[in-house]
């Protein structure tokens, strides 16, 4: 199946393979059983007369090999979610189907998709009902990636051309891991081959930033490691501020890599972390000011959070060992996140007041041995939040099915 960041991850690997990394590889940490009860309780910009839970939501019923991958969510009635499903486990199968479902504030419901794409969303992104944007891609044999980008204008999904060409003999793999949109523009970052991607959608048109110099390479890291970045995700919030995580390696500097876009360059900032081998998979907040920023150890669970409040970065310790790909901020600004371990089993947790973890056991489908989560988004304007993933059916070696866990109120009907 399709990983939202398998591909970004497989670039890391190669580029700290090449530099003769010595970083364990193996995961650490033990599992989680899933589980239904409840949650730390979420403020409320309201009365919140009862707890909050997560459980597992009435969504549209997948095939029995599907995931998810991506969730947006703009308000109590809009939210989008991004997968795909494939007929067979079989990799060497047929490229699976691309889905997204849509949220009205009462049911999820399948979208229309335009027919030629083919394979997984990888990715959803938002600003308005009108103006939505999809990710996707597949490969049909390795080193060949066919990358699609979908918009829905509050009326039908059409397909968006592509900005590169994937194809290029020599160019090397093409790879989307992070989008973003805000103001009428769409960000997209990834790679081509060893370069760093970073194209801009105006509204009109397609435009190439180009990024940091550290991330050229023209030179090697304090290690001597050839100079890279590799971008995993991206978040704007303003069309000259806008936010990509990842790892980079260039003179004097190894490690987690943040780049910041002030509407005329990228420029890269410094978390306070250095020779130390770690990927920044997600950045998210409310603005420039509450940034938190997630990932891993190198090929390693061991997680690595840090908080910016107002200009300084400091890290939060204290978050169990797990994979963690994504974070959100919930409506009291609190940060939510993921962590999955490989039996598989996925984690919910929330920094609280009192300056520690708190979560519990992701709630799986019936008949489920497992489960992984990729994405988490919160509503805007209430307590709720969705997040999305797959659980492994029957046993561990079993199929994956498309899930859809919601953040409500303990005793409301299902969605």
């Amino acid at each position: 199946m399709v990983d939202r960041r398998g591909a970004a991850t497989a670039l890391v690997v190669a580029v700290l393979a090449a530099a003769a990394c010595t970083t364990a590889c193996t995961t650490k940490g033990g599992g989680a059983t899933a589980g239904t009860q409840p949650g730390p309780t979420s403020p409320s910009a309201g009365p919140s007369p009862r707890p909050m839970a997560w459980r597992v939501a009435e969504s549209v019923r997948l095939t029995s090999v599907s995931v998810l991958n991506s969730v947006v969510a703009l308000d109590a009635t809009h939210a989008w979610a991004g997968g795909g499903e494939r007929g067979s486990q079989n990799l060497s199968a047929p490229p699976g189907v691309p889905v997204i479902e849509r949220w009205d504030g009462r049911r999820w419901s399948r979208e229309k998709l335009p027919d030629r794409p083919r394979g997984f969303v990888n990715l959803v992104a938002a600003d308005s009902p009108t103006n939505v944007w999809a990710v996707g891609g597949y490969g049909e044999s390795q080193g060949d990636n066919i990358y699609w980008v979908l918009r829905f204008d509050g009326t039908a999904w059409r397909e968006v051309p592509f900005p590169l060409r994937v194809n290029v003999p020599g160019a090397g793999l093409t790879g989307i891991t992070g989008l973003a949109v805000v103001g009428g523009r769409t960000w997209l970052v990834g790679y081509q081959g060893m370069k760093v991607v970073i194209q801009e959608w105006d509204g009109r048109a397609w435009r190439a930033h180009q990024p940091p110099p550290q991330c050229g390479r023209g030179g090697t890291s304090f290690g001597g490691m050839p100079s890279f970045c590799t971008l995993t995700s991206v978040v704007a919030f303003a069309p000259d501020d806008v936010w990509a995580s990842g790892t980079g390696a260039w003179f004097r500097f190894q490690g987690p890599t943040l780049l910041h876009w002030d509407g005329t360059a990228w420029r890269t900032v410094d978390v306070g972390v250095n020779q130390q081998q770690y990927v920044l998979n997600a950045v998210g907040g409310r603005s420039s000011g509450e940034l938190w920023a997630v990932g891993n150890l190198f090929n390693s669970g061991t997680p690595f959070v840090v908080r910016r409040d107002g200009g300084a970065w400091r890290m939060v310790n204290g978050l169990p060992d797990g994979l963690v790909p994504s974070v959100a901020m919930g409506p009291a600004g609190q940060p939510w996140v993921i962590s999955n371990t490989t039996a598989p089993d996925a984690m919910l947790l929330t920094y609280n007041s009192s300056g520690g973890w708190a979560g519990e056991p992701a709630p799986a489908p019936p008949g489920a041995a497992g489960m992984t989560l990729n994405d988490i988004t919160a509503v805007p304007g209430s307590d709720q939040m969705f997040a999305v993933g797959n659980a492994t059916m029957g046993a561990m070696t079993g199929p994956v099915q498309g899930v859809i866990l919601e953040y409500a109120p303990v005793g409301t009907p299902l969605s």
